[in-house]
C-alpha cells in the first residue's frame, strides 16, 4: 500500500491530513488528531514567520519529549527552517 510521495515531514503531514480524527499524538491526557495536529503546526510556523525566521534559518530547539517539542520542530520545518535539537 502507498501512503504518499512526500518528500519532507511537513508534505507527510500534510497527506496525512485526510485522516481527520485519526489520532497522530497521544500523550498523557491528550489526543491530538491528524487535523487537529496540521492547523497547529501552521499556526507554530505563523509564530516563526512573525517573529522573523526565514527559510533557510536555523532554529535551535531545547524542550523536553512532549507535544510542544513536536509542534516547534515541525512548525520551523514548515516555513523552510532548518532544527537544531
Amino acid at each position: 500500500m502507498h501512503l504518499s510521495d512526500a518528500r519532507t515531514i511537513p508534505q507527510l503531514l500534510a497527506d496525512m491530513d485526510r485522516l481527520g480524527d485519526h489520532p497522530a499524538v497521544v500523550t498523557a491526557g491528550t489526543a491530538v488528531s491528524y487535523g487537529e495536529l496540521s492547523g497547529r503546526i501552521r499556526e507554530a510556523g505563523c509564530a516563526y514567520l512573525a517573529q522573523g525566521v526565514s527559510p533557510g534559518d536555523r532554529v535551535g530547539l531545547w524542550a523536553p519529549n512532549r507535544l510542544e517539542f513536536i509542534l516547534a520542530m515541525l512548525g520551523a520545518q514548515s516555513v523552510g527552517a532548518a532544527v537544531v535539537p
